[in-house]
């Protein structure tokens, strides 16, 4: 989804329709009533879709361990990401012989905070992208991507 389509979306969301949709509650499984209140509360609060996006709550997990995190909600394309970023920034401070753990620690921390917020986004955009599948593509679909994985959060 490129920028122009995200900001229609979200002019056009009713997020209250959205989450209550049997999509979002199949594809989020686990937790759905925690996810789904929270979303509606900060969407309440603000009455705008991006507001949800940018909001910080707590979340045990994602602070210990985001990676953890990440694999196990199935966010992997962040998880790479995230990964990406922690290589390359490892490559400059040998390059520039520094040593800034507070810089991890201080990212892990916002990335952290921001864990729930970013698994919005990441529902948001799956679910849009199954809106017109057939029933069953959706059902193939939301098993193979949605819900959580153990067994990637232990092996990534």
């Amino acid at each position: 989804m490129n920028s122009k389509e995200r900001k229609i979306l979200y002019e056009t969301l009713d997020i209250r329709d959205f989450v209550a949709s049997n999509d979002v509650r199949d594809f989020v499984g686990k937790n759905y009533e925690h996810y789904s209140d929270l979303w509606l509360n900060d969407y309440i609060k603000s009455q705008r879709v991006q507001s949800v996006l940018l909001k910080f709550h707590f979340n045990l997990l994602a602070l210990i361990s985001l990676p953890t995190w990440l694999a196990y909600r199935k966010m992997y394309s962040l998880w790479g990401g995230l990964l990406g970023v922690m290589v390359g920034m490892s490559f400059i401070e040998s390059w520039l012989n520094i040593n800034s753990p507070g810089a991890y620690a201080g990212g892990l921390l916002v990335f952290g905070l921001m864990s729930k917020s970013f698994y919005f986004g990441h529902v948001l955009e799956k679910i849009h992208k199954i809106k017109n599948y057939p029933e069953d593509k959706k059902q193939v679909y939301t098993r193979k991507f949605g819900g959580v994985s153990i067994a990637m959060s232990i092996v990534l």
